[in-house]
């Protein structure tokens, strides 16, 4: 019998031998799998029988679990819109940009740009020619301003629940009688229409439609809306005649999911259809779904108590199950490496066969690997991201962007680590080292020479800019906006009213009561507005229309800042739009719900007296300490009100809606609430295309000297983001000549973006400046590289940067023993230049986790490896010998093992598979090892 053995040099671990099944990627294209991605919507893990949830029954995603493989460490994003969008673009939610839940439920017409500024893996499977579609909720765009957006993201089939009626102006329901869009037009339906039965059934067709002989592949996004409250009845418990509790809407989520696997057995499509399910966030831990109240989530490690909204454990510890052909691991297999949601994109792509984007940053890594029982290219944290708030997570640590340290070793409990314990500054460190240098991972276009932002000897700031956050890695100019007749001067103004000069959209600022850091300011417009700069106030935006020769007044009723229940009035004088963006908020430290939850506008005449009826256009509700309209926190700082990137709602009205029309000469309307707790309300009314601010004076510089004659590539790297600004000015100078150019930093975030590729000479000195001058929006430093042209691949020194801080690299004392080639730092038997090959981690054993594996398949023997792809793949050399005696290593095609298949895994790293040629005599037993040059 042959013997194909993993042997380790001295310098190399020890493998251990695996026999397991493996097929290929490479698909005919009449048996390309079908992908179907169900995912949850606010469901926790804990929720979940299999992942020792005991409060709810799920018998068919145990089920699922029993019959494929269950992840039991993914991480995503405590809310759905960056959750979903980092599941659309592999980015994390502080590349992506949409942090927060996009008010499309409040009838926005805020888009992702998907056209322009990201590529979807949805996109990526149409152009290969899948049959793509998805349904439930789409909260991306609202479709009633941009119909063709599902289409702009890759799916060329929907059946959705359309969140805003555009003719009707109204938020709409998703559960009994829902409004559905299905591709394009809306589904007539009745009362004892159940939703997420639609959608279900719509799932029923695409995969019926998959299994017609000759039919493209089905790419399949299921959006299922449950179980988001509210909590209603489902059909089970209509027919049961009970009432509907969160139990019933998750246990009838998993009767669908349970419907559509047999489905698929029905079908006969099992062998070729991959099911993946998982939630797109923790479960709601504080709203109407009672868990406080007394609902429980205990599980066999104890009680989850944070959910969604929180960066915790409980907000981002998902289920993540797949199920599907013969070619994963046997049933019940349990991969317990961390999992971001990021590696869903990479992964699907990787098991259809559909190349990864060469124009967009991919962070998620596939997890084919492991899906299919062997050893993948594991991660060593986990992020996620809302509302500016960030988390990293390592499976043992959790830091959030806030400075704050968890102990996540006795998990759901996780303890916050004060500052001096000498195992949480320690793992503060290495977390605050691996987020800033995650750009390392994701280009293989990677640096030369980089001067980082915080690269004190080599840039200079002028004027106001300030760190994003303690382990931001960049720099932020802060908002730039303009405002026409009404910005007040430098120290106290007054604002009374402003007559516009044509009929435009004006920028307005209210404030009533603000507080900033420890000062408090309780001041009317028109009256005094001390110690607050226009562009604190300006940043408090929303768009209204004026006629020409208007007399717009502003008026508010004070708040009190020490009483409750305070009310306050708006009034937008003569506004002729009925479509406002305005914006209010509460910065109290300990808000308090007290009085109506309703926010009503008024329509005034032309005395501003009251006419028609008040009509609710949104509801305010206080979420544990953080008032929330229609669902959304809304960003505070502890310290006070910062008036800053906060969101901002759209509410629409009309005549009818009061009981009037155009012949009740409605002039005015006026806003009001009676439950806001009080510290601040704002409402503000912006210009859509402001002028520049001239004169500000904010540059930032970086300076670096060339070391030797050549042509050099000049790139830069930034976040991108909707607010950044859209036309930056960056000049280049080697102190005789200058270059000027201009970036567009509301694309291509995360990536090296090339200026130019410039003859340098030796000795010249570098010039780069980045210039928030005149422009519109945010400006973002991060980093500047430097590289020979033509330079590709992650080198050794750039992986070294990333794991390593300045003061270790420098110190030579510590190169045989810590950041050197042929360093074991973390004592797993894997020396540094052999982690870097093998997309290992120097500073964590994980011998386990690392290493080549042989499928014992009797008629088609392989062997796979994991191995850094493009020009660095030379780092790293797999071999074979048949004799250990003659110490000669072979290439595998020397002894009868050929490359069959390099399956994408990451951006720079391929599992490469060796198959025996049997048409060849091979050796009675071969050895193969991985070994550094």
């Amino acid at each position: 019998m042959k013997q194909y053995l993993l042997t380790a040099a001295a310098s190399l671990a020890a493998f251990t031998l695996c026999s397991l099944t493996g097929t290929s990627s490479l698909q005919a294209e009449e048996t390309r799998p079908n992908i179907v991605i169900i995912m949850a919507d606010d469901l926790g893990y804990e929720t979940v029988g299999a992942y020792g949830g005991l409060d709810f029954e799920t018998p068919r995603l145990d089920q699922m679990a029993d019959e494929g493989v269950r992840f039991s460490r993914m991480y995503t994003s405590p809310v759905c819109t960056p959750a979903r969008m980092t599941l659309h673009t592999s980015l994390y939610a502080d590349e992506h940009g949409y942090t927060s839940v996009l008010p499309v439920h409040l009838g926005s017409n805020v888009k992702v740009d998907f056209d322009n500024r990201f590529a979807t893996f949805a996109q990526q499977f149409r152009d290969q020619g899948y049959a793509t579609s998805t349904t439930g909720k789409w909260q991306l765009a609202t479709l009633s301003f941009h119909p063709d957006h599902i289409q702009s993201a890759g799916f060329d089939s929907w059946c959705v629940w359309q969140i805003w009626d555009g003719e009707n102006n109204v938020k709409t329901v998703r559960y009994w009688e829902p409004f559905l869009n299905r591709d394009g037009s809306i589904l007539p339906v009745t009362a004892n229409d159940f939703g997420p039965d639609i959608i279900h059934d719509f799932v029923f067709e695409k995969l019926q439609d998959a299994a017609v002989p000759g039919a493209p592949p089905a790419l399949i996004m299921h959006n299922m809306m449950l179980p988001h409250t509210p909590i209603i009845d489902t059909p089970d418990d209509v027919a049961a005649g009970s009432s509907g509790d969160i139990y019933s809407m998750v246990h009838y989520l998993d009767k669908l999911v349970g419907e559509i696997l047999d489905e698929v057995e029905r079908l006969g499509i099992k062998d070729n259809t991959y099911i993946l399910f998982l939630g797109d966030n923790g479960t709601e831990a504080s709203h109407e779904s009672g868990f406080k109240n007394g609902v429980k989530r205990e599980t066999v490690d104890g009680t989850v108590t944070d959910g969604k909204w929180n960066p915790v454990h409980g907000g981002c510890h998902v289920p993540f199950i797949v199920w599907g052909p013969d070619s994963i691991a046997d049933g019940g297999t349990v991969v317990d490496d961390l999992v971001d949601m990021t590696d869903i994109y990479p992964t699907v792509c990787s098991l259809a066969g559909v190349p990864l984007p060469n124009d967009h940053p991919i962070r998620g890594r596939s997890i084919r690997p492991q899906l299919e029982g062997r050893p993948g290219l594991t991660r060593s944290v986990t992020h996620g991201g809302i509302d500016g708030k960030r988390t990293i997570f390592d499976g043992e640590w959790r830091l959030n962007n806030d400075g704050v340290l968890r102990d996540s070793r006795n998990l759901p409990t996780e303890v916050v680590v004060p500052m001096g314990d000498p195992e949480g500054d320690a793992a503060r460190e290495r977390l605050e080292l691996l987020d800033d240098a995650r750009v390392m991972e994701v280009s293989a276009d990677e640096s030369v020479w980089v001067v980082d932002d915080l690269d004190t000897s080599n840039v200079n700031k002028t004027g106001a800019w300030a760190a994003e956050s303690q382990t931001s890695g960049h720099y932020g100019s802060g908002y730039h906006v303009s405002a026409q007749n009404t910005t007040p001067a430098a120290g106290p103004q007054t604002l009374s009213s402003f007559t516009s000069t044509e009929p435009e959209e004006d920028v307005i600022g209210v404030v009533t009561a603000l507080s900033l850091g420890s000062q408090t300011y309780s001041t009317l417009i028109p009256g005094t507005l001390s110690g607050v700069s226009s562009s604190d106030l300006l940043k408090n935006e929303a768009l209204a229309t004026f006629p020409a020769n208007a007399n717009i007044a502003i008026s508010s009723q004070n708040l009190d800042t020490a009483t409750l229940n305070s009310q306050f009035t708006v009034n937008f004088g003569q506004v002729v739009t009925e479509t406002d963006r305005f914006y209010i908020f509460d910065c109290n430290g300990s808000p308090t719900a007290n009085g109506s939850n309703d926010v009503t506008i008024q329509a005034l005449d032309a005395t501003n007296q009251a006419v028609g009826s008040p009509y609710t256009i949104m509801n305010i509700s206080m979420l544990d300490g953080n008032p929330t309209i229609s669902g959304r926190n809304w960003d505070r700082s502890s310290g006070g009100a910062q008036l800053l990137n906060r969101t901002i709602g759209t509410v629409t009205w009309s005549l009818a809606d009061m009981g009037l029309d155009a012949s009740d000469n409605v002039t005015g309307y006026q806003l009001s609430s009676d439950n806001l707790d009080t510290a601040a309300i704002g409402l503000a009314i912006a210009d859509p295309s402001p002028a520049p601010i001239e004169g500000e004076g904010q540059t930032f510089t970086y300076t670096y000297s060339i070391p030797e004659n050549g042509s050099y590539t000049i790139s830069l790297l930034w976040t991108a983001g909707s607010d950044r600004a859209s036309q930056v000015p960056v000049s280049v100078s080697d102190s005789v000549r200058t270059w000027n150019y201009e970036v567009n930093q509301q694309l291509n975030g995360a990536i090296w973006n090339a200026l130019d590729t410039l003859d340098l000479d030796a000795g010249a000195e570098l010039v780069v400046t980045v210039s928030a001058d005149d422009v519109e929006g945010v400006v973002v430093a991060d980093a500047l590289r430097v590289a020979p042209a033509g330079t590709q691949g992650v080198r050794f020194q750039d992986w070294q940067n990333t794991y390593f801080t300045s003061e270790q690299l420098n110190d030579s004392s510590l190169e045989a023993t810590v950041w050197g080639a042929l360093a074991d730092p973390d004592g797993d038997g894997q020396i540094n230049k052999l982690e870097f090959g093998l997309g290992g981690h120097p500073l964590i054993n994980e011998t386990h986790k690392v290493q080549p594996s042989i499928d014992l398949d009797a008629d088609n023997p392989r062997v796979y490896v994991i191995l850094r792809s493009g020009v660095s793949t030379g780092a790293v050399q797999f071999l074979a010998t048949d004799s250990l005696d003659s110490n000669s290593w072979l290439t595998p095609a020397e002894l009868s093992f050929n490359l069959e298949n390099a399956v994408e895994l990451s951006r720079d790293f391929h599992e490469y598979s060796y198959v025996e040629n049997r048409s060849e005599t091979a050796p009675d037993q071969v050895f193969f090892r991985v070994a550094i040059p």
